[in-house]
């Protein structure tokens, strides 16, 4: 029954789509059971009316089960999250503790930054943003970057092959720390002062006094061969779940089992090919290039490609043309620029049409639910105990605005004002404020 339902309210969500079973190509859901389980879930259900369907489970949910492991299994990564917890409470519970903050930064003539929640939130960033208050001044204030590690999360628009390929940044400057610290960083900065204290002299580290000695301590402390192989666990760790969970994306899209029956595994997979910056830069390595994964993702999604008008027997000279074009010119061009221009601009959306109904597809992959998470968010902060009479629809209309209308900044009230204001004479309207003049 559950089953059922879900797929009944993603059929009642698409009816005002024509024949939208005949444009779903992919699946994207969290890693719930129900949902991409392995029997009976409902991306099995839904492929018995389209075959071709690609279920897809989200890259931050699996980036946040990647690293879950490291956080239970590393005791000093576990102590770290409680006592950062421990002091988010503190200031969050007690309204004394944060007024004797915010004095004492008062005092000291600088900002208060209030320590952030560590648990309870599924999301990295947040993770980033409580550790920030401690090591940073100011700076934890502010929101993170949509690019770089945490745009998996921060990014509703990001496409398969600029997640795989800030996967491998992620896990190479992740492996780097086991060799070494960040150069000049706040850890080595702490271990080159508290290397130098003693119990004689006093140094002093961002401006708070390091008093007594180290020694005896190192243990407890986490300084010295101890510490460095806590960190060597918790990288080990790190790199254990994101290879266990990213892994089939990391791998090149031709080192697939051959023998294994090909599936939606296979087909994304199969669209890393399109990850231009692994093309060959010799002409003589790019002609075969790809072939096999383009020939694979046509058989896949035939019907799918010929329903749209595509003809599939032009696809294989069309990627021909597109690996040399890109090689002869556009070097240069990040993936969003190089597929904007492709599919928007003559002669190139006219010479190759029927190609790029497969880099299409695979812009439209749903990699992230992460939007889906925020709309939710929205919603309990919108239909609050005063506002719970609200209609559906009003409701779903007040979530779409905060989640992808223009910020405060940019939105014009006043076309909406007059409108509110207006009335239709045709369906007996009244005015709304007829003694009143703006």
């Amino acid at each position: 029954m559950l089953l059922a339902g879900i797929k009944e309210a993603i059929v009642n969500s698409c009816d005002n789509i024509i024949q939208w079973e005949k444009k779903v190509v992919a699946f994207g859901a969290d890693g719930a059971s129900v949902n991409l389980g392995k029997k009976g879930r409902v991306a099995a259900l839904m492929r018995k009316e389209i075959p071709y369907l690609v279920d897809f489970h989200c890259l931050p949910h699996r980036l946040e089960l990647a690293l879950f492991k490291m956080q239970k299994s590393c005791k000093s990564v576990q102590e770290l999250y409680e006592v950062m917890n421990l002091v988010w409470k503190t200031y969050h519970y007690s309204a004394k503790s944060s007024r004797e903050l915010k004095a004492l930064a008062s005092e000291l003539g600088v900002d208060a930054v209030k320590p952030t929640q560590v648990s309870g939130t599924r999301w990295l960033p947040h993770v980033s943003r409580a550790l920030k208050v401690f090591i940073k001044s100011g700076d934890a204030k502010k929101s993170e970057e949509s690019t770089g590690q945490y745009a998996l999360v921060l990014c509703d628009d990001l496409i398969l092959p600029v997640a795989v390929s800030q996967l491998k940044e992620t896990v190479a400057a992740i492996t780097c720390l086991k060799s070494r610290h960040v150069p000049n960083g706040y850890l080595e900065k702490f271990l080159k002062v508290s290397s130098k204290s003693s119990n004689k002299d006093t140094k002093l580290f961002q401006g708070i006094k390091l008093e007594g000695s180290l020694e005896g301590k190192v243990k407890r402390i986490g300084s010295g061969p101890s510490f460095n192989s806590e960190v060597n666990k918790a990288v080990d760790l790190c790199l254990d779940g994101l290879k266990e969970r990213f892994g089939q994306l990391m791998d090149s899209p031709d080192s697939s089992d051959s023998h294994s029956p090909y599936g939606p595994q296979n087909v994304i997979q199969d669209f890393l090919v399109f990850n231009v910056d692994s093309w060959p830069h010799k002409d003589a390595e790019l002609i075969d290039f790809g072939n096999d994964n383009i020939e694979r993702l046509i058989n896949w999604f035939e019907p799918a490609l010929r329903t749209a008008g595509c003809e599939v027997d032009d696809i294989l000279p069309q990627w021909q043309s597109m690996k040399i074009t890109f090689n002869s010119q556009f070097h240069d061009k990040d993936y969003n620029s190089l597929w904007k221009m492709f599919l928007s601009k003559e002669p190139y959306k006219s010479d190759l049409k029927d190609i790029l109904h497969l880099v299409e597809i695979l812009l439209v992959l749903p990699i992230s639910a992460a939007g889906c998470e925020r709309m939710v968010s929205s919603q309990n902060r919108i239909k609050s105990s005063l506002r719970a009479s609200l209609k559906t629809s009003s409701l779903e209309g007040l979530i779409r605005i905060s989640a992808q209308g223009p910020s405060l900044e940019e939105f014009d009230p006043l076309p909406s004002v007059n409108r509110w204001f207006a009335r239709d004479r045709s369906k007996g309207e009244r005015q709304r404020r007829p003694n009143f003049s703006r």
